[in-house]
């Protein structure tokens, strides 16, 4: 393929994830499900409507920006009904919503904005509860822990009111890559995790029992221990610590280090891990490249060693897969991306399987 029409495909699926030209692509590979013995719980995925000004704004983007990494994410829609068209073949009988920067309310201060979405969410819970699909039984919204302490904790009562008893925990997305490093995008200054303003909200967490959601780069690995021994809040690393694999890094010289970080994180008690995130454009794969996307018998090949490596030091009881979706849609379809995950624990026993499908996140999502 051309690398013209290479490009006009990376565009398709960046910018237009949940959109029918991305769904058509992730067909041309259509999977069914394998078997498994246990129900599914999905614990990260998002949701969206499409971004409105004031949420790419939040986000950097300027008007008229059309080149921005992040425009994509937001381009198209990701409702709940293409959310339900996924997980439905898969048996999936509960869902964790995580931050998006969706229907936030501009109306309100800024510290309670994020509340709109937890709102929302709540909405989608009542609504799908008792279909055998609980969609947002756990909510992670987004909130800045290095804010005022009088505001978070005001932040922080007030998401409780909205979400109940499925606020489960806030994600501050901590993600640093250095300027001049290539296409990994940052999205916080680099040591916003040390100061003393964050560590304090860390311990607000801990106090109402909500956990913390670590979105960083493999780079950042000895920062997110750092956070995490200094702190009793359960501590979920998202998408594995995204060993990037773009820009200047290259897979070959992030995998040790990125398996060091692993190693190193697993000797901290109160630190979880989600096996997900790997399809995401930082880690290299270019898996979106492809005229036809890969199968799950290759992709499992692929994400295998990763997620083998950091089940070996974690053990599968603080491990938990998760689809990552919308985002990981750009590797293939949903079914693909759990099949993944069923090839690669095929020799593993039936209480380890069910731990990484479901019990670890049953267990520290508190989901009923």
């Amino acid at each position: 393929k051309s690398v013209s029409m290479q490009r006009l495909l990376f565009r398709r699926c960046t910018r237009l994830l949940g959109s029918d030209a991305l769904n058509a692509w992730t067909l041309l590979n259509n999977e069914i499900p394998e078997p498994i013995e246990c129900r599914i719980v999905d614990p990260h995925h998002h949701l969206w409507p499409g971004a409105t000004p004031e949420q790419e704004q939040a986000i950097g983007i300027r008007p008229g920006d059309t080149g921005h990494p992040a425009r994509g994410f937001f381009a198209e829609q990701y409702n709940l009904e293409e959310y339900l068209a996924d997980v439905t073949p898969n048996d999936v009988s509960h869902s964790v919503y995580v931050d998006c920067i969706q229907n936030y309310d501009y109306d309100a201060p800024e510290h309670l904005r994020s509340v709109g979405e937890t709102r929302a969410c709540k909405a989608i819970s009542r609504k799908t509860k008792s279909t055998g699909t609980h969609v947002c039984a756990g909510i992670v919204p987004g909130l800045n822990l290095t804010m005022d302490p009088g505001r978070l904790e005001e932040a922080l009562v007030e998401h409780k009111k909205a979400g109940g008893n499925n606020f489960k925990g806030i994600r501050h997305i901590i993600a640093f890559c250095p300027e001049g490093a290539g296409n990994p995008m940052t999205w916080a200054p680099e040591r916003v995790s040390y100061t003393p303003e964050f560590r304090n909200g860390m311990q607000m967490l801990a106090r109402r029992g909500l956990s913390f959601e670590a979105w960083g780069y493999h780079t950042q690995l000895e920062t997110i221990y750092d956070l995490a021994a200094a702190s009793d809040t359960v501590v979920i690393l998202n998408h594995v610590g995204t060993p990037l694999g773009e820009g200047q890094f290259k897979l070959k010289t992030t995998i040790p280090e990125w398996q060091a970080g692993i190693k190193k994180l697993a000797g901290l008690p109160n630190v979880y891990v989600k096996l997900s995130g790997l399809s995401m454009k930082p880690c290299g794969f270019d898996f979106h490249l492809r005229d036809v996307p890969l199968g799950s018998q290759d992709l499992a090949q692929v994400f295998g060693p990763f997620y083998h490596h950091v089940i070996e030091h974690f053990g599968t009881e603080r491990c938990m897969f998760a689809s990552n979706f919308p985002v990981d849609k750009i590797a293939g379809g949903f079914t693909t991306q759990w099949n993944v995950f069923k090839r690669m624990t095929k020799r593993f026993l039936e209480d380890e399987r069910e731990a990484l499908f479901r019990t670890t996140a049953m267990k520290v999502y508190k989901l009923e």
